[in-house]
């Protein structure tokens, strides 16, 4: 074993134990993307994940998994017994050479086979474990099943998504796994750092539960501050900012509440502006209050047109407009394949090659780095020690760099009073939840001098995070081919809407313009009617996770190397990586996928779906996968004679009877809450959840349990609650040391203590309006 970054890639010299299972496979890819070597042990009638479509030519078989390709490309195998003592053996032997072990066993499973992590540390105190599972390792919930509806619905993913009055929708491409597998591997990387300079290893525990809740953007924000249940709008935005409306050739997304003078001249100029151009339409809670007026008059409008004539015209004006992307349009997006998004990949079922998407970070999965001894962390915290310079706006990127605060970053955020208004407005709630643990300083950057202020703080950090759009810090003389004259060793970030280079550039985008782009919106829809999409910037969750696994990633690689990097991250290419075997399908010839409501789209189930339940709008989720639950399902219902027919005599004949199946589960769910038909089936040893919406998820016995949610004293809101950390180590736990600050709170630290500024020069800048 070996901490030092060998190889240049980041993980280079790490050994990974994979004991294969449901949501093992996407932490494994990525652990190998950075550079890890990664041995798959998976059980002798191999792993549950190969039974997860879509399928090579739609045929099932354990080789034929597109899912199981994807996640698990670059990895080498072994076959693993866990009955087996023999093979107990030979996994302790191979433990002492690993540093890692990525695991998804039901909770106690490998510690009655002896091969817990308190066993695997004895053998070797350097291991990193993490743990995967539907709901962590404890709580009174630790031992029911999980699957990705379930983990959606429980994790208040599902609730404010689709139309109101139907059922509430699952997110398409099973999100709580691919989040978990996220903050699972940010956990690692951070591990490993602490483990460099203690020489001890920790167990990460990953709940798809919280990892889910962690990541509902308005959800639970609006509901600790203001009481407010976020409820499902179909496609209208949260904050009646944006909807999807009709074109010639399709859907798009039009945003109309930044953009309303402009976009009210534009229908003027057409005759189409209607009462829309009266003064009363310019304030914003009007407009809100009046929507449905709106959407009446833009959809006039848009019948006229088609998709990409409408994207280009509100590109061109700096609005975040984008059509509904199908599949097929993502695998020939221009901008995508600019970018060589897709790459050629084979396997040797196929008889011919095929694309797949590359790795989201893909430039640290290049090496060419020279190698030098690694530097170790400070004792503490993981990321104790570490600066970063936040640039960072809106949601993405704050999310990001929460996360490394909330591991002992030291966070200095940079506004200005010119912006700090909507979303980045400090006295706000939305602001609150995703600013916590920094520090807060104004710098006017239209200024040269505070530009200039800018780059020599950048000297003293290790870290720069943006997420402006690609021509802002270039034209501010920030870009990092400038910071890094003032800090060699300096490691930046850049999370953009699209990207740099390609023909979208400089293109604007929201996670909801992500979303619509990469088929996010058009797959979570019901399969009639028009799109709906998710009702949350999940997008912007996602990408801010890579945006801090990327940086975790580049500090391991300078540690060993002395050398900064810049690192660029698309979101579209963030989002679409979680539709990647939908994507690869459709490249061998395979028909695209279209909105499947709440129907099995990976693995073959039934009864699987959302059912009501007593009380207004409560519902619930069932998940039966096999004969056994199946079974299990029949006796907790008390054995109806229904059950027994023929046309649910077995699985493919369950699946070909869904929606008669649906519709008599449906009755036996309505005369009970969500949470008794969650108790009862899994006590019985079914997959079932209640659909968790803002209150159940406060509430959530689980949660509470685990201390998911946690209190800090804000200067102006007073006390107030928020979402925790996902990402719970047992050695170095998340740590909520204060609230987001206030506009400029810290600029005395910053630029007297810090910067060595002082005090008349300090004053001067302020009264500039240079610091402000």
């Amino acid at each position: 074993m070996s901490d030092a970054c060998v190889g240049g890639r980041p993980l280079s010299g790490i050994r990974v134990l994979e004991l294969s299972g449901r949501w093992t496979g996407f932490c494994g890819r990525l652990l190998s993307d950075l550079g890890a070597e990664v041995l798959l042990a998976e059980p002798p009638g191999g792993s549950v994940a190969r039974r997860s479509g879509p399928f090579l030519s739609d045929e099932p078989g354990p080789d034929r998994s597109l899912s199981f390709w994807y996640d698990n490309a670059g990895k080498s195998g072994l076959t693993f017994n866990i009955n087996v003592q023999s093979d107990r053996e030979r996994l302790l032997q191979l433990v002492q050479s690993c540093d890692i072990v990525v695991e998804s066993c039901p909770p106690g499973g490998l510690d009655a086979a002896g091969l817990g992590y308190e066993a695997l540390r004895r053998i070797n105190p350097a291991l990193i474990m993490a743990s995967i599972t539907g709901f962590g390792l404890k709580g009174p919930y630790s031992g029911y099943k999980s699957c990705g509806l379930v983990a959606s619905a429980a994790g208040g993913q599902m609730y404010p998504c689709g139309l109101p009055g139907r059922q509430p929708l699952q997110p398409c491409g099973d999100q709580p796994y691919r989040l978990a597998s996220l903050f699972a591997a940010c956990g690692i990387l951070m591990a490993l750092r602490h483990r460099e300079h203690t020489g001890r290893g920790q167990h990460i525990d990953i709940s798809l539960q919280e990892a889910a809740a962690a990541a509902l953007e308005h959800v639970t924000v609006q509901y600790f501050h203001d009481k407010v249940v976020a409820r499902r709008l179909g496609s209208l935005q949260w904050n009646g900012a944006s909807d999807l409306f009709p074109g010639r050739d399709g859907y798009l997304l039009l945003t109309f509440n930044r953009e309303w003078d402009t976009l009210v001249e534009l229908l003027g100029q057409r005759d189409m502006a209607a009462e829309l151009g009266q003064p009363a339409w310019r304030d914003e809670d009007y407009r809100r209050r009046h929507v449905e007026d709106i959407q009446e008059v833009l959809t006039f409008w848009t019948c006229q047109h088609d998709r990409d004539e409408l994207f280009r015209l509100g590109q061109d004006m700096r609005f975040p407009w984008a059509p509904v992307a199908s599949i097929a349009d993502v695998l020939y997006n221009p901008q995508l394949r600019a970018r060589g998004f897709f790459v050629p990949a084979s396997h040797p079922l196929t008889g011919r090659g095929f694309e797949a998407p590359r790795p989201v970070l893909h430039q640290l999965c290049r090496g060419g780095f020279s190698d030098q001894p690694a530097s170790g962390a400070p004792a503490g915290m993981p990321l104790q020690g570490i600066r970063v310079l936040d640039f960072t706006w809106m949601l993405a990127g704050p999310y990001a760099t929460r996360l490394l605060a909330d591991f002992g970053a030291e966070i200095i955020k940079v506004q200005s009073r010119q912006t700090a208004t909507g979303a980045e407005d400090n006295q706000t709630a939305y602001f609150s939840a995703w600013n916590r643990n920094k520090l807060g300083i104004t710098l006017n950057l239209s200024r040269p001098e505070a530009r200039r202020i800018a780059t020599d703080l950048a000297g003293k950090c290790d870290v720069v995070m943006e997420n402006f759009t690609p021509r802002v810090l270039r034209n501010w003389g920030l870009d990092y081919e400038q910071l890094k004259k003032v800090n060699p060793k300096l490691v930046m970030v850049s999370l953009s809407g699209f990207g740099r280079g390609g023909p979208w550039e400089g293109y604007a985008a929201l996670g909801s313009t992500v979303q619509a782009l990469s088929g996010l919106t058009g797959l979570t829809s019901y399969r009639e009617g028009r799109p709906c999409g998710i009702g949350f910037a999940l997008a912007d969750h996602i990408s801010g996770l890579y945006a801090a696994l990327a940086a975790l990633s580049a500090l391991r690689r300078r540690d060993a190397t002395g050398s900064g990097e810049y690192i660029e991250i698309s979101e579209l290419e963030a989002a679409c990586s979680t539709l990647a075997p939908e994507l690869m399908h459709v490249s061998l010839g395979g028909s695209a996928a279209g909105p499947q409501g709440n129907s099995p789209s990976r693995e073959p189930s039934a009864p699987y779906g959302c059912y009501p339940c007593s009380g207004e709008d409560r519902w619930c989720v069932i998940a039966v996968h096999d004969e056994e639950e199946w079974q299990a399902l029949c006796r907790a219902m008390g054995d109806p004679a229904w059950a027994r027919q023929d046309r649910f005599s077995d699985l493919a004949s369950r699946c070909g009877n869904a929606e008669e199946l649906n519709s008599l589960i449906g009755e036996w769910t309505r005369a009970r809450t969500g949470r008794e038909v969650m108790q009862i089936l899994q006590e019985a040893g079914v997959p079932a959840a209640a659909v968790n919406d803002a209150s159940d998820l406060a509430a959530d016995p689980q949660l509470a349990e685990r201390g998911f949610f946690i209190d800090l004293q804000h200067p102006y809101l007073g006390k107030i609650r928020a979402d925790g950390n996902p990402i719970r180590m047992s050695d170095t736990p998340a740590c909520f040391r204060s609230a987001a600050p206030l506009l400029g709170a810290d600029n005395r630290r910053i630029f007297i203590d810090l910067m060595g500024m002082d005090e008349e020069h300090f004053n001067s800048l302020v009264s500039q309006d240079i610091i402000g």
